[in-house]
């Protein structure tokens, strides 16, 4: 169950954190998070890292930005990614669909969002830099990971950095793509090993892609349990 007050706690002390660490040095820090805590479902989005619009801000809220602006770009796909989560179960696939911008929008309120890297986003990542930074700093993104109470964690090509985060150094390999994994401090956890979303496939390949992955992992997790 997500707890708002601490969410807010928690990131306020983990923002505070960041500004400290890069206060000394010329970085463009991008904060991330739940979008929009009122209408949050406990989907995360766990990327590699972002690049804002206003390169002018030291500072720039992704997720606000999201809430109150998006999506711009790819970030649509991401808003569907939501819905076709939120609407899928054992027995049913949501069907793939067109939406609004008021609609997408709703959907990017449902979500969150947490990058590897905070600072000096790059369109074209680095992919020793970023594991340096999960390497760093993973005991904050282990606490951000965790304060922000996920239920599905969807990794944007960024397994292998989730599993530098949490010290998990088993051989791990999914013909399906899905783990139910213990996290530290979090339980047994969903984790969906996906593309990132501005990857150059088809938007409804990646669509029924994701959501079959997923009804897979609900169904494998339901037979467990019988």
């Amino acid at each position: 169950m997500f707890d708002r007050d601490f969410y807010e706690r928690e990131h306020k002390e983990i923002c505070a954190w960041y500004q400290e660490k890069y206060a000394n040095r010329d970085s463009y820090l991008i904060f991330d998070g739940v979008a929009d805590p009122e209408n949050y479902t406990g989907i995360l989005f766990l990327l590699k890292e972002a690049y804002g619009k206003e390169r002018k801000l030291a500072e720039y809220d992704l997720v606000k930005d999201l809430a109150d602006n998006g999506p711009w770009g790819h970030w649509g796909h991401v808003a569907k990614w939501t819905y076709g989560l939120l609407h899928t179960d054992e027995h049913t696939i949501a069907p793939y669909c067109d939406m609004s911008w008021e609609e997408k929008n709703a959907m990017l309120r449902k979500m969150a969002v947490i990058n590897v890297k905070k600072v000096d986003g790059k369109k074209s990542s680095d992919p020793d830099e970023l594991m340096s930074y999960a390497r760093d700093n993973a005991q904050t993104l282990r606490r951000e990971i965790a304060h922000v109470q996920p239920r599905i964690i969807v990794c944007g090509n960024t397994f292998h950095y989730l599993k530098e985060i949490f010290g998990l150094t088993g051989d791990y390999s999914c013909d399906n793509w899905y783990y139910w994994l213990e996290l530290e401090g979090m339980g047994k956890m969903l984790i969906l090993d996906y593309f990132h979303f501005a990857a150059h496939y088809p938007e409804l390949l990646t669509y029924y892609g994701l959501t079959n992955i997923y009804q897979q992992a609900l169904l494998h997790k339901q037979d467990a349990a019988e």
